[in-house]
Order: structure tokens, then sequence, then C-alpha cells
């Protein structure tokens, strides 16, 4: 027998790419409705429509900065008000750049390097 997760509502945070984005879909397989964040909008949109059309499962999409707590606040928020609770949650956000350069980390200037652990350990 498979696991359900039908009726559940699981939140995962950047869910735009990678792991994310696989979790996101991996949960939706399995009847969770779903609440998906990510600062990459149209990467989400395009994300949140292919779950919905694949599975049938409610999915929000919220373009959230996790340092900024509330785009946070108001993206739990918005998924207890259309699901009533949050039965799960997933932290999948994070960058090696803010810049979307792929140079070594010794070569980042502070304010970078700053940002980068805003998002991967604060977010």
């Amino acid at each position: 027998m498979s696991p359900s997760l039908a009726g559940k509502c699981i939140v995962v945070s950047g869910a735009a790419s990678g792991i994310g984005k696989a979790v996101a879909r991996h949960v939706a397989s399995l009847g969770a409705n779903v609440s998906l964040a990510d600062i990459n909008y149209d990467g989400l949109i395009a994300e949140a429509d292919r779950i919905r059309e694949s599975t049938g499962v409610t999915c929000l999409a919220h373009c959230v900065d996790v340092r900024k707590s509330a785009d946070v606040d108001g993206w739990i928020r918005a998924a207890v008000d259309t699901f009533g609770r949050v039965d799960g949650a997933v932290n999948c956000a994070g960058v090696f750049s803010t810049t979307g350069d792929s140079d070594p980390i010794a070569s980042k200037s502070d304010a970078e390097w700053d940002a980068v652990v805003d998002i991967n350990l604060t977010g």
C-alpha cells in the first residue's frame, strides 16, 4: 500500500527548482495540497501550474524572500486561510550565490556571503 497525504497541507520553500521542486511534486503526487514559496516568480508559477495539471491538488504559489519574516508570515497565513492548517513544512530554500555566479566562496564579498548565509541558515 502506498502512503497517502490526501487532504493534508504541506508547505515547501525553494519550490521553483531543485530539491524543493522534487519534494513539492512528490507530496502532491501523494495527494497533499501544497503551498509553494520561492523568490523565482516565473519558475514558481510554472511549477505550481504543472503540479495542478498533473495531480489535481490545490496548489498555492507565493513569491517569498525567506530572509523577510513578513513574506514568510504572509505565505503561511495564506496556507492556513486556504486549508485551515499546515500539516507539514519542508524548507528547501537555498543558494550558492545571490548574483547568479559560480565563483568560489573565497571570492565573495562580505555582503554577498552575508546574503547567502541569511538565505541558507536564517531563512
